[in-house]
């Protein structure tokens, strides 16, 4: 190879090699660490609890506590990201508590959360993106302005004073709604869909298998047209009652209620 070819090639393999360079990753210990500038931020937390708290800053806040013997947390930033990740080796005994991670965000950023057997909690946060996702844990959300997407195997599901959209689904988990503005998408095969104090804004469906339905609405009843289905279950909106299938009402919103064996109940 000529000189000249050789000079050529040295940038493109410097640069290949920065390609490729691992992205490092940064403890997050009981000493709560602050990480300036905005950034989506991406949990995935395993069985550890995570404890988020929406805040009027522009900066964040990482720490953890407790964490259980063979547990490790920490952080990467890489392209407007902010990855937080904890994970368990072979030395930690299954069941037990893992540790809890907490974060103070930006009340605005964009926030996806996976755990896995660990609880999670989120509060006072206003976003237009937020994915949580459990397998065993439970979620509860609370004073949150957002588009919210949920979904947990077994764990229960509670959101309370939430100001957008809910589409949240559970395999045996219960969901329970406790203050709501906006629209709202609710599934569970085995568990319970309850709501109160929900004001819709537009159309909502409620599915279960066997879990019952019971929403309480701000609305008044003849605001909402009603469709819905039961295999074996009880079908009631306020005082009328019906077997099978039930369909009522003339106003603008439609709900949907579909279940084989749960009750459904509207008021």
């Amino acid at each position: 190879m000529s000189r000249i070819a050789l000079l050529r090639a040295i940038p493109i393999a410097v640069l290949a090699l920065a390609a490729v360079a691992p992205v490092s990753a940064d403890p997050i210990t009981s000493t709560p660490h602050t990480i300036y500038g905005s950034y989506q931020t991406d949990v995935q937390a395993g069985p550890v609890n995570v404890i988020i708290e929406g805040h009027d800053i522009d900066y964040i806040v990482a720490s953890a506590s407790q964490l259980a013997p063979g547990i490790s947390a920490s952080y990467t930033l890489e392209g407007g990201v902010l990855r937080v990740v904890a994970t368990a080796d072979a030395s930690y005994k299954q069941g037990t508590d893992a540790g809890t991670i907490t974060l103070s965000l930006p009340r605005y950023e964009f926030l996806t959360v996976e755990n896995g057997d660990g609880n999670l909690s989120i509060n006072n946060l206003s976003t237009e993106k937020l994915s949580v996702a459990t397998t065993g844990g439970n979620i509860t959300v609370t004073n949150t302005n957002a588009a919210l997407k949920a979904a947990s195997t077994t764990g229960s599901q509670t959101y309370r004073q939430i100001f957008g959209v809910i589409n949240a689904q559970s395999t045996g988990g219960s969901i329970e709604v406790d203050g709501e503005s906006g629209l709202l998408t609710l599934a569970s095969q085995s568990g319970a869909l309850s709501g109160k104090g929900i004001w819709l804004q537009g159309d909502a469906a409620f599915t279960t298998t066997t879990g019952p339905i019971s929403m309480t609405f701000e609305n008044g009843l003849d605001t909402f047209h009603f469709n819905l289905t039961s295999t074996t279950g009880a079908l009631s909106v306020g005082n009328l009652t019906g077997k099978q299938s039930l369909s009522w009402g003339d106003g603008g919103v439609t709900i949907t209620g579909t279940s084989t064996t749960g009750a459904q109940s509207y008021e």
